[in-house]
């Protein structure tokens, strides 16, 4: 989980330097759009005591003010994005940027733009006025070259008051607001990030419990198998001697079903524990998924009187054909039509509990439904039903609440995990309390 989202550290770097390259590109944006005044007339005051200075210093007396606006702005432009690039700004380069900047009193006619790029730059600049990115030396280098032209060119100079006045502005805005924000934002992450630490380590540490869980499941199951037999061979001895009276033998009956039930119980643990550490191996072959329902329902039609259970099944032969482990898919069937016997029988207040197994042909693929007639699910807990070791409630018939009892609540479980390894798909479940599941 840590993996995947971005560290509090990492986003506390990003972000001043996202905001740096936005900010930078403002500023070029706004270069551009002055140096363009000298095709459009100087839509702002300009002020030719710069452009006199430079042709006296340069000896230049045809330098135009459109060429040295332009001049000016690719200098600018070149320097902004030198800054954009470096990854950690140095100080000289915000700082030569800053100058070439402030020059607009010369390369865009007086102090007018001067203060209009001074603005722009101090907005700019919020959100990234750290030493490590530049924001404020940039901010600075403006303000003290776009007033120190002021001062040296201009018969009544007044950016030499106003620019200090908007640096402690646009500097208090930065550190009271945006910086403050941001290590809100950052201690939010870091707590976040200390949070799914602790998700993960606990997570490690119920995954280490699961299995080790699993490896007790499985060594109970192997470890009990031995005396589980024995018992049943005494039993099953005992029987059979012809001293043992008929009392006896239907103790030693009642024995031999409980040993069947423990073996029983024992090999779901143990299909469980196989399915959960990823140790079982599939064999497809060819399957009739009609003629195994028929075994199945045949299997439990036969412990059951038909007037309390009438197990039926659908489909056509030719059409029931699957390639698929036999073993595997007989589990499935098992389980799911055991479970709706378990739960639906007894359960009528008139004639007979109902099941039906069924398969039918959906596109290229074959679905297989189980319909009861129970008690049904509340929708509340449909989302349940598939999980280890959840059992439903009971209703108030004895032999249904017997049936539930004999159950461990893997069997649905196991289903699950089989139809996962198979790389089958489970419908919903829909249920309506008092009418049945399907």
């Amino acid at each position: 989980m840590a993996a995947d989202a971005d560290s509090a550290a990492q986003i506390a770097y990003r972000l001043p330097r996202r905001r740096q390259r936005f900010g930078l590109a403002l500023v070029a944006l706004g270069v551009l759009a002055l140096a363009l005044q000298a095709r459009l007339g100087w839509l702002l005051p300009y002020d030719f005591a710069g452009l006199a200075w430079l042709r006296r210093r340069l000896d230049w007396p045809a330098l135009g003010s459109a060429p040295l606006a332009w001049l000016w702005a690719a200098a600018a432009a070149a320097l902004l994005a030198l800054l954009a690039w470096l990854p950690r700004a140095a100080e000289a380069a915000a700082m030569a940027a800053g100058v070439a900047l402030g020059s607009v009193y010369l390369g865009a006619g007086g102090s007018a733009p001067a203060l209009v790029l001074l603005l722009l730059v101090g907005v700019a600049s919020l959100g990234w006025q750290t030493r490590a990115q530049g924001g404020l030396v940039l901010l600075l280098a403006v303000a003290l070259a776009a007033a120190g032209w002021d001062l040296l060119l201009s018969g009544h100079p007044t950016l030499w008051l106003v620019a200090p006045v908007l640096v402690a502005m646009f500097a208090w805005i930065d550190r009271q607001h945006i910086r403050a924000g941001d290590r809100r934002l950052v201690a939010a992450l870091a707590e976040r990030d200390a949070l799914i630490r602790d998700l993960d380590a606990r997570g490690g540490l119920l995954q280490q419990a699961q299995g080790a869980r699993t490896r007790l499941l499985a060594s109970i199951s192997h470890d009990l198998r031995q005396p589980l037999q024995a018992m049943r061979l005494y039993a099953e001895t005992l029987a059979g001697r012809a001293e043992t009276d008929e009392r006896a033998r239907e103790l030693l009956r009642r024995q031999l079903q409980a040993a069947d039930d423990a073996a029983a119980m024992l090999d779901q643990f143990s299909e469980y524990s196989a399915i959960e550490q990823g140790m079982l191996a599939s064999h497809p072959e060819a399957v009739n998924l009609r003629e195994l329902l028929e075994r199945v329902a045949a299997a439990l039609q036969a412990t059951h009187a038909p007037t309390r259970l009438r197990l039926t099944t659908h489909g056509r032969q030719a059409a029931s054909w699957i390639w698929i482990d036999r073993s595997q898919i007989t589990r499935i069937v098992q389980n799911l039509a055991g479970n709706a016997v378990r739960y639906s029988a007894g359960v009528p207040a008139r004639g007979p509990s109902r099941v039906v197994l069924a398969v039918r042909p959906h596109g290229p693929d074959l679905v297989l439904d189980v319909v009861d007639n129970g008690r049904g699910i509340p929708q509340d807990r449909l989302g349940e039903v598939f999980e280890p070791y959840v059992q439903l409630a009971a209703g108030s018939d004895p032999r249904e609440a017997a049936g539930a009892r004999a159950g461990r609540g893997l069997g649905l479980a196991i289903v699950r995990g089989l139809v996962a390894q198979l790389g089958l798909a489970i419908a919903p479940v829909r249920s309506r309390p008092g009418r049945g599941t399907r």
